[in-house]
């Protein structure tokens, strides 16, 4: 993931996964074009769906043009359906590789779950 820059209480932090955000309070995510904008807050919407375990009419995100809508819903919805399908084991292994990064954090929160008792 290219670099993005979480704004909080009026200081930068620098972010390099999409795991480094947190899931308290407000994400404000601001950068250039392809600056991996969408991939980040596609898999915060994600997180905020298994970790915290709120539905879709509890989250709120924000964008500015009609275009930039459709791609962000759209990339959403794949990034869900991947996700399901991971932890359900039907994915190729070039889907595993190209979400590397997301089949990665799906098996920590999968073990976290079983070690913790609670389900994802």
């Amino acid at each position: 993931m290219k670099l993005n820059q979480n704004i909080a209480m009026n200081r930068i932090i620098k972010i390099t996964g999409f795991t480094d955000y947190s899931l308290e309070g407000i994400n404000c995510i601001e950068a250039s074009a392809g600056t991996g904008k969408t991939y980040t807050i596609s898999h915060l919407y994600l997180r905020l769906l298994i970790e915290k375990n709120y539905t879709i009419d509890n989250i709120l995100v924000v964008t500015f043009t009609n275009a930039a809508t459709e791609e962000l819903r759209s990339r959403i919805r794949l990034l869900i359906k991947v996700a399901r399908d991971m932890i359900a084991g039907q994915c190729t292994e070039e889907v595993q590789k190209k979400y590397a990064e997301l089949n990665q954090y799906l098996h920590t929160i999968t073990q976290n779950s079983l070690t913790n008792g609670y389900q994802v």
